[in-house]
Order: structure tokens, then sequence, then C-alpha cells
């Protein structure tokens, strides 16, 4: 409603230098980036205070991000960064750790938050399931998200679709 634009940077890789420059350029600013990438962009020399006042949110995933990753970047950005929980089969769907949780470094669980991916988004159910589909009593096995967030079927690759396991009848559950 408030129109949006949508920049790609050189494609030849991720460059912090660029996205600094494009957010002088573009202004208000939110960037997707992996772990590694925000840990580069908050090491930029050419991050300044106008670039992080132009930074509006951060969202991070693609891969666990270390609590010291998180923090460095919460001591350079401010709380801007967004971190989010998904798999091939349902991107960036699952769980999120909201900005506003990273606030308080004084908050009694903010040393837990750091660790997590957050809280299940809404109509999310997220379970450790063994091998044998029950639910792990130990936390390891295989995380099961059923439910509209997760794909329907790989595209074009029926045979795919019908060989991944089954959760329910809802949804497929890859392995």
């Amino acid at each position: 409603m408030k129109g949006t634009r949508n920049v790609i940077p050189d494609p030849a890789g991720f460059d912090p230098e660029e996205v600094c420059r494009l957010t002088r350029i573009f202004g208000s600013v939110s960037s997707f980036m992996s772990p590694t990438m925000l840990a580069r962009f908050v090491s930029a020399p050419s991050l300044d205070s106008d670039v992080i006042a132009e930074t509006r949110t951060i969202p991070c995933g693609g891969a666990p991000i270390y609590a010291e990753d998180m923090k460095r970047a919460l001591k350079v950005l401010g709380p801007k960064v967004w971190n989010d929980y998904g798999q091939g089969e349902s991107p960036c769907t699952i769980s999120g750790l909201p900005k506003t949780w990273l606030a308080d470094p004084s908050h009694p669980d903010f040393e837990r938050r750091l660790a997590s991916v957050g809280v299940a988004r809404s109509g999310v159910e997220i379970a450790v399931r063994a091998r044998d589909g029950s639910l792990s009593r130990t936390g390891e096995g295989e995380v099961a998200v059923p439910g509209p967030v997760v794909m329907s079927g790989y595209w074009g690759d029926e045979p795919a679709t019908r060989g991944a396991r089954m959760v329910d009848d809802r949804r497929p559950r890859l392995d």
C-alpha cells in the first residue's frame, strides 16, 4: 500500500560496501542477510551513522547465528535484526525472533533469546520427531512442521512429492 522498491545488488557476491552505498542512495532499507553477511556488514569500514539510521530491519536466516555475532550486530546497529527460521520447504515461515525481543539486554531471558529462533509464527506447529515419527524424548530428531506454510509438493516432480513422508494428511514431511 505504501509502495516499495526492490534493489538487487551486483550478483557477483555480497559486498558490504555496496550495501552501504545503496543504503545511502535509497534510504529506509530492509535487507535480508545470512549470519555471515550480517557479520561482514557490521564490520564494513563505510558503515557509519547515516547507514545505520537508514537501516530499518535486517531479517537474518539461512543458517544459525552465533550469539556473539548477534550481540555485535546489536551493539553496532541497535535492535534492527529479526532472526527467523525456516526450511527449504517452508522458507522463513516457521518461527521468528522479533527485533523488539532483542532491544533489552537486561531482560532476564536475553541470553536464551539470543540462542533461539524465537517463537512459532501464527498457525504453525513445531515438533521434534524421532525416526519412527513419534515425538522425540531427547530433543534429537527431525523438525516437523505440518500445515499451510509448508509447500504442497515439488513443482513438476510428482515422484518426489509422492516419495515425501507424510507427517499428517495436509502436507508432506521431507527427508
